[in-house]
């Protein structure tokens, strides 16, 4: 547990194995693309049976294990991913795998790209916005956590704000 370990990608992970690495204090990142990209090839190469532990995020965050998500596979639009983790789609056959009960929501999605990536790295003061931290922010131009889900990964940035310096400013919020 002190030593703070991560698991990175964690694609297959049955019931058994995350209760495990829970009771290590094990730390995971992996990626929506994954189950996006690989759920339909598991399904015809390994069986469908696959799909029950493929990114399982519901259960890993169940058994208290800290998850941080990046776009290091698959869609790299962080949007689209969030989505992912909603709608638990695979990219060829268009299948949501809801039935696996492993969707999580979208504001638990969305701590799994900012806070909790940032706490399983160990980066501190970043990750959220709060008194002491660096006050990085992006502004985008719908509320993520209410808009639509088909209109997610449409999710456009206006401004990022990077140490106090504008680093992206697409010029819509002066309209």
């Amino acid at each position: 547990r002190k030593r703070q370990w991560i698991l990175q990608h964690a694609i297959l992970m049955n019931d058994h194995d995350v209760r495990r690495y829970a009771d290590y204090g094990l730390h995971v990142t992996t990626c929506k693309g994954f189950h996006w990209g690989k759920g339909d090839y598991y399904a015809e190469r390994i069986g469908k049976h696959t799909w029950k532990d493929l990114i399982p995020l519901r259960r890993l965050l169940d058994h208290g294990i800290t998850v941080g998500c990046g776009t290091d596979w698959g869609p790299r639009n962080v949007f689209e991913q969030i989505q992912l983790a909603e709608t638990c789609e695979f990219a060829q056959s268009g299948y949501r795998n809801l039935d696996a009960g492993q969707a999580i929501t979208r504001e638990e999605a969305l701590l799994m790209w900012t806070r909790d990536a940032a706490r399983v790295l160990g980066w501190s003061g970043v990750g959220t916005l709060a008194k002491g931290n660096h006050a990085d922010i992006t502004i985008v131009d719908r509320n993520p956590l209410e808009c639509e889900i088909e209109a997610l990964p449409k999710t456009k940035i206006l401004k990022t704000i990077f140490s106090g310096e504008d680093v992206f400013d697409s010029g819509d919020l002066d309209n």
